[in-house]
């Protein structure tokens, strides 16, 4: 696992990790303060996994 890019929020880091196959978001859970959730995009969608994987960061790092 390689962390790729970790951007903070008042919740706590959203965070985009490299797994070999595939990209993982990681966010804090704002309903469960000290919880954590994460979506997983596989590489096997090709290239485009890279920028749903920005695109959800960049939507979770907004709070939404």
């Amino acid at each position: 696992m390689k962390a790729i890019q970790t951007k903070f929020t008042e919740h706590g880091p959203v965070q985009i990790q490299d797994h070999g196959s595939a990209f993982l978001v990681s966010y804090p859970d704002q309903n469960n303060p000290g919880y954590r959730r994460e979506r997983t995009f596989t590489k096997v969608i090709g290239a485009d996994a890279w920028n749903c994987a920005q695109a959800y960061a960049a939507e979770k790092r907004r709070g939404q």
